[in-house]
């Protein structure tokens, strides 16, 4: 077993069409990550269109927000709310007036290498 508190965890941030995501990962090995993204306040992030090979699972811990689908439209999105997303899927998230608290895991799509 490992402990790992998130001070102890590089953090880096991208920058969205709008604002920006910091992404804090306790698992980034073997094409696989796992962790925590803080999505700041007015912020639409990814870049959109944002894709990739990886499969994807968001859980929304705290806050609320819409993600943005390929056609623009967007769908609300509450805490307890898990996102599903397959390889290649276009994905945007949406922010408000608060911080938006989500845990994700990204993993490679069979067929695909790391």
């Amino acid at each position: 077993m490992k402990i790992v508190h998130q001070k102890e965890v590089k953090k880096s941030t991208i920058e969205g069409t709008v604002g920006h995501i910091d992404i804090i990962d306790a698992i980034a090995e073997d094409g696989v990550n796992a962790g925590v993204r803080v999505i700041h306040p007015h912020s639409t992030v990814p870049k959109a269109p944002h894709r990739h090979a990886e499969k994807q699972l968001n859980y929304l811990i705290k806050g609320r927000c819409e993600y943005q689908m390929p056609d623009g439209t967007r769908r609300k999105l509450n805490e307890g709310d898990f996102i599903i997303l397959d390889s290649n899927e276009e994905h945007c998230y949406v922010s408000f007036d608060e911080p938006v608290l989500l845990f994700e895991v990204k993993w490679p799509a069979r067929g695909t290498k790391p």
